[in-house]
């Protein structure tokens, strides 16, 4: 199943969008992964570069692990969860082959977006993280488009109109459905 290559544009494009609300919160070794994973599959694009071996992909993995147990400390924290999150998210990238592999990182970007509510609920990241939805759903719509039909405005439009469409249900569950606490609790590294 070969992958369009405006497909792994669309994918840089989520990507990237999704992790800027996030910088301020990673090491700078979490953002230079992020940043070698990005320009690696970039020279894939363009033909410079091969898929990385299991060594090297081991060694990406084995170090982040290290250095986010580390960076946090003690386990089960909401912020060495949402770091092994998006970990695993920017290591993605290298290893994306097929189809399938970007509509699981592309999945994997809604999950980074809500990810990012459960450090700030500001109104200006709500209004950015809709905006973030809207181009992970374009990208979403640009990987189902045949190659001659291939563009990015009939992207965005499709997006636009499909997340128009769910308003509505969404306002029936805002209003239906009874608001409880949280079920669970996941201690953050900041007491609060």
């Amino acid at each position: 199943n070969q992958i369009p290559r405006s497909s792994i544009i669309w994918m840089l494009l989520a990507q990237s969008g999704v992790m800027l609300p996030h910088m301020p919160r990673l090491s700078w070794w979490m953002v230079a992964i992020w940043l070698l994973c990005a320009a690696w599959r970039l020279a894939m694009f363009r033909g410079q570069a091969s898929y990385p071996g299991t060594f090297i992909r081991i060694v990406l993995v084995m170090l982040g692990c290290v250095g986010i147990a580390v960076e946090f400390g003690r386990l089960g924290s909401l912020d060495i969860a949402v770091a092994l999150l998006i970990l695993a998210f920017s290591l993605k990238l290298i290893e994306v082959k097929e189809r399938r592999d970007i509509f699981l990182v592309l999945y994997l970007a809604y999950f980074i977006v809500a990810s990012s509510f459960l450090f700030s609920q500001s109104i200006m990241l709500a209004l950015y993280q809709l905006g973030c939805v809207v181009l992970i759903t374009a990208a979403l719509v640009a990987m189902q488009q045949s190659h001659d039909k291939q563009s990015a405005l009939l992207s965005w439009k499709i997006a636009f109109k499909m997340l128009l469409q769910a308003v509505p249900i969404m306002l029936v569950f805002f209003i239906v459905f009874p608001r409880f606490g949280p079920l669970w609790s996941v201690p953050s590294s900041k007491s609060s």
